[in-house]
């Protein structure tokens, strides 16, 4: 008597390895032939409280660069990223701010992580990076569509 397996669906081997290849590829040339306009890093730096931080002995640049939003200073979109002492990409995030609102929006400096708040309405309000940033956020710093 022959017993039928349960069977899941056979993929060719190493397909996954062909997705992750696809996926980065895609987020390259995106970036590249579609580069978003950030500016005004001097300004969202100091406005949202980057700046040099120092955790445990080691020190971390935060750059904060907008879009500019709409014309009622709603929906910035704003680039962080975090900058080893050696000027090294370790982390990037991107999130909204609304400058007319109420709302909390410049960094804390957490104990060991920096807080920020996002005020898109697809997304948490509060989110967190490990500082120093993981190895997790350096990559994700390299891919763009996985920020």
């Amino acid at each position: 008597m022959q017993t039928r397996k349960a069977g899941l669906l056979k993929l060719p081997q190493g397909i996954g390895f062909v997705t992750i290849g696809v996926y980065v590829t895609a987020s390259v040339l995106l970036s590249h032939v579609f580069p978003p306009n950030y500016d005004n890093c001097e300004k969202n730096t100091r406005d949202l409280n980057g700046g040099t931080k120092i955790y445990g002995e080691k020190k971390f640049n935060v750059i904060l660069c907008g879009n500019g939003g709409d014309e009622n200073f709603m929906h910035d979109k704003i680039r962080m990223h975090i900058f080893s002492e050696q000027d090294e990409l370790l982390a990037e995030r991107t999130f909204y701010v609304d400058w007319e609102s109420n709302r909390l929006r410049k960094l804390v400096n957490g104990r060991d992580y920096l807080l920020y708040f996002d005020a898109s309405q697809n997304n948490g309000y509060r989110h967190k990076i490990s500082m120093p940033p993981t190895w997790l956020d350096w990559m994700r710093a390299r891919l763009p569509l996985a920020n």
